[in-house]
């Protein structure tokens, strides 16, 4: 018995594309600081002075102080009034802070407090005030200021004999604060969920009824980012087991017999774009959230193999050629979320999503000969899978994980399709994939 084949393995380009964007990671994570732009600030000052500065972002958001990019030099808090960066308001504030995370590791439900000052964002002014503070570790903090008395508003999760809770510390605090205004009931605040955007309105309304307002912040809408997207997918498919019924008895076979070439394998590129909509976030969680729609075209996805059999009893032998040959097109919608290490250019991320996948372009093609027989060749023109067996809309899942860099995003996609290049049950799919993704706007 003889075999022959000409099967479509990954070529080396793509374990090198692996290796490279392993490299690229390692190299921005280690480099990123390195290119962290400074950003223009309005500094007022105690002494009326007003200075245009570029302040070095990275040390802004770590540390909510101030230090001027080119020389270094850190502004002390207590010689400022108020910052103004990209029309966002900074003032500086004394005011208690609760370590959360420290009680937890405690194992307790006491939080250890520090008296610090901060550079926070004010949100609100008014009779009520709101400010925003983002801590070291990249938890979010918000302070509600009434007179002279400064309180975090603070909402703790934790496990008590295996069941999770919480202590709604800032329904306490905001029922106290605006105990004096009858517009504003109690139930309203008991319900009150603990979301940034939610307690700015419920504070507004104070001040609106009840107070003065002075300042809101904008509100912040909804972005909208589209732009194109290139991808490469290892694209591998095996059939397992015992001769597939319905198919082509020497298509099946051939994957059956020949474990050692008998699978399908091929990494078509993806050309396509994108559409990305950032979404409103909980106050405790810093990092980006936001829907991902996108839709790619393939190139084509090949497979081409041939296989030849003398039978020893008898006096005929057995060619058969075959190829498959199709492109695909998909689009789909990812949630990604964000993970957040405060770091000014890099944001590691995670995401899941579906969407939809359909062959076209399609050749399926086989041709079965049987010949050296006495008297006659036996000639069968088929296709290598039945046409029943041909998806049409593939229902897939997708996970993600990857970075975002500012305009740039590379992620690493693992496919969890509904169907490969067949919807019979014993074909063993497996698609695994890279896109770089580059915001227009």
């Amino acid at each position: 018995m003889k075999k022959t084949h000409h099967q479509q393995r990954a070529p080396h380009y793509f374990k090198q594309l692996w290796l490279i964007s392993a490299a690229y990671l390692f190299l921005a994570a280690a480099t990123g600081p390195l290119y962290a732009q400074p950003i223009e600030g309005k500094v007022f000052f105690n002494d009326s002075r007003q200075e245009t500065l570029s302040l070095d972002q990275r040390f802004f958001e770590r540390s909510n102080g101030l230090k001027v990019a080119k020389t270094g030099k850190v502004i002390p808090l207590e010689d400022i009034v108020k910052v103004e960066i990209n029309e966002r308001i900074f003032v500086p504030k004394k005011m208690v802070l609760y370590d959360i995370e420290q009680g937890r590791e405690q194992g307790g439900l006491t939080f250890p407090k520090t008296d610090t000052s901060l550079l926070v964002q004010r949100l609100i002014a008014g009779t009520l005030k709101l400010y925003h503070h983002m801590d070291f570790g990249g938890e979010q903090h918000l302070f509600i200021e009434k007179d002279t008395v400064i309180k975090e508003l603070v909402q703790i999760e934790y496990m008590e004999d295996g069941k999770a809770g919480t202590l709604d510390w800032y329904k306490g605090v905001l029922k106290l604060l605006m105990s004096d205004c009858q517009k504003i009931p109690p139930e309203k605040i008991e319900n009150l969920k603990f979301i940034s955007v939610n307690i700015e309105k419920l504070v507004i309304r104070y001040n609106k009824n009840c107070g003065s307002l002075d300042y809101a912040r904008p509100r912040e809408q909804l972005t909208f980012k589209f732009g194109p997207q290139v991808g490469v997918s290892y694209f591998k498919s095996s059939f397992e087991g015992p001769v597939v019924e319905g198919f082509s008895n020497k298509f099946s076979s051939y994957f059956e017999k020949y474990s050692e070439i008998g699978q399908f394998e091929d990494t078509p590129v993806l050309l396509g774009g994108f559409v990305e909509v950032n979404i409103l976030r909980k106050l405790q969680k810093t990092a980006f959230t936001s829907f991902n729609f996108h839709f790619q075209v393939s190139s084509p996805v090949k497979l081409d193999y041939d296989y030849e059999e003398t039978r020893p009893f008898r006096t005929d032998t057995i060619f058969v050629t075959g190829n498959f040959e199709a492109n695909y097109y998909e689009a789909g919608v990812t949630l990604q979320k964000g993970i957040n290490i405060n770091h000014p250019v890099i944001s590691p991320f995670i995401g899941a999503g579906l969407g939809l996948r359909n062959l076209f372009n399609l050749k399926n093609h086989e041709t079965y000969i049987i010949s050296n027989r006495p008297f006659w060749h036996e000639v069968t023109e088929r296709e290598s899978i039945p046409e029943e067996y041909i998806p049409q809309f593939t229902l897939f899942g997708q996970i993600m994980a990857g970075i975002d860099l500012k305009r740039f995003q590379l992620a690493a996609v693992l496919m969890i399709p509904e169907a490969g290049i067949s919807t019979h049950k014993k074909e063993k799919h497996f698609d695994l994939g890279m896109n770089l993704k580059y915001r227009l706007n």
